[in-house]
């Protein structure tokens, strides 16, 4: 996953580097900078920047830097959330675990309030883009799966998708990761595919859901290809309840379960062919043995037709939602 800040606006895109100042010598290299803080005067200036543009016209109408602005123009004229794009463009090239500038100088480097910066990094914060450590300062964060997945989840929940149509999705995608993990994997990648295989079936759902959607990210992950990973991790959620609908159903699993050691024995032979078969096959049983849920939406799915309202779905009394979250907690949440 991309470890530099992204701009959330658009979500997935990413930034090129700003443009270095006029005369100013390219970093050496030599010095880590991951364990000290940006001096609020070190920022790279982005040309043509309307962001920029527009924030310099508020600060002419703010006064004296760093002072508080006259009621009615910085705060008129510049949004928080305007604000958090241009604190996001201007450190972009922070990497996770890296500290901000204060409050104090935020305010001071962009000639706003404090009351606007403390906007603009709760809009951060929301984002996902940053931290704020009580006592210590706002860091960057570390972009995970669930980032991803927010957004498209979004999407594709307006767009009803169903199991059939996901699993078309997924074996396009995954077919594709099994055979180039059988080029790239490296020997830890197949120790952690043993692993996945060897865990026991007697766990709650959730427990088998989350192995289950660890197992196919360990393959994803192996293929070493990071446009594949953030595409499979955009899906995760639905992905997650296409699981749950599986493993809830005896038959399913039974029929699926063993197609997972025949993908880790394909990966870990290097036979690309078996090892794309193994991983449509496996999606295959799904769209073979669903029946009329194949063409039912994933959200309704898990939500009315297997556990029905009120009802606890998983054997510790978990709800579908908390199931859910319980899954995909280590996976960055959504």
């Amino acid at each position: 996953m991309p470890k530099s800040l992204v701009l959330a606006s658009e979500p997935g895109a990413r930034l090129g580097t700003p443009d270095r100042p006029s005369g100013s010598a390219p970093s050496s290299g030599g010095e880590s900078t991951a364990a000290r803080p940006v001096s609020a005067d070190a920022h790279p200036v982005v040309p043509d920047d309307p962001v920029r543009e527009k924030m310099t016209m508020a600060a002419q109408q703010a006064g004296p830097e760093g002072s508080e602005p006259p009621a009615g123009t910085t705060t008129r004229a510049v949004s928080g959330s305007m604000l958090a794009q241009l604190i996001e463009h201007t450190f972009i090239e922070l990497q996770p675990g890296q500290r901000l500038p204060s409050e104090r100088e935020l305010a001071q480097q962009f000639s706003v309030g404090r009351p606007l910066v403390r906007e603009a990094l709760r809009t951060l914060v929301e984002r996902g883009v940053v931290d704020v450590q009580v006592g210590r300062g706002t860091f960057v964060r570390r972009v995970t799966p669930g980032d991803a997945a927010r957004p498209v989840d979004n999407l594709l929940r307006r767009q009803a998708i169903t199991a059939r149509q996901l699993i078309e999705a997924r074996s396009m995608l995954e077919s594709e990761a099994s055979q180039l993990a059988c080029r790239r994997a490296t020997p830890a990648d197949l120790e952690h595919m043993r692993d996945l295989v060897a865990v026991g079936s007697e766990e709650s759902l959730s427990a088998k859901v989350r192995n289950d959607l660890e197992f196919h990210l360990s393959i994803v992950r192996a293929a070493h290809n990071p446009v594949i990973e953030t595409m499979f991790a955009a899906i995760l959620l639905p992905t997650a309840e296409m699981m749950m609908r599986s493993l809830s159903d005896p038959y399913v699993s039974h029929e699926g379960l063993p197609y997972h050691e025949q993908m880790f024995l394909a990966i870990s032979s290097r036979d690309e062919s078996a090892a794309g078969s193994a991983a449509r096959g496996h999606l295959g049983v799904s769209e073979r043995m669903y029946g009329a849920d194949l063409d039912v939406e994933l959200d309704v799915l898990v939500r009315r037709r297997i556990i029905g309202t009120g009802r606890a779905f998983d054997r510790d009394g978990l709800s579908a939602d908390d199931v859910l979250s319980s899954v995909l907690q280590p996976f960055g949440g959504l």
